[in-house]
């Protein structure tokens, strides 16, 4: 058993890169009884995250929780942090659920797929 205390941030902490911030940014905390901070759990935990549509930067296709990686020093999509993860959307009710099994600072991004266009050379 463990006591979750969520906290709201205006912005993520760290520079988001080629990531649209979409508004929505928090950190999770866990303890156990004993007062030992918590960051992994052998059962995931269920986040449900809702947007408002209408201020999306980016479709709503796109949008992903992301979780800051102090090892590697970057944003990581959450769906990586339980095996088999998923998104469960409902575009309906402007939602998606994820599993989390890694507590951090999380942020809900857009992201951008990126075209190369090759110039075609004829003679």
């Amino acid at each position: 058993d463990a006591i979750f205390t969520f906290i709201p941030q205006p912005e993520p902490s760290q520079d988001s890169g080629d990531l649209t911030f979409e508004g929505n940014s928090f950190q999770i905390n866990a303890m156990d009884f004993l007062g030992q901070h918590l960051t992994a759990f052998d059962q995931p935990l269920v986040v449900e995250v809702s947007y408002d549509e209408a201020t999306l930067q980016t479709s709503e296709k796109k949008l992903a929780l992301f979780y800051w990686d102090t090892d590697k020093n970057k944003w990581m999509d959450v769906v990586t942090t339980c095996e088999g993860g998923v998104y469960v959307r409902n575009f309906e009710e402007n939602k998606f659920s994820v599993q989390l099994c890694h507590l951090s600072e999380f942020s809900l991004f857009g992201t951008t797929d990126y075209f190369s266009y090759l110039p075609l050379i004829t003679h």
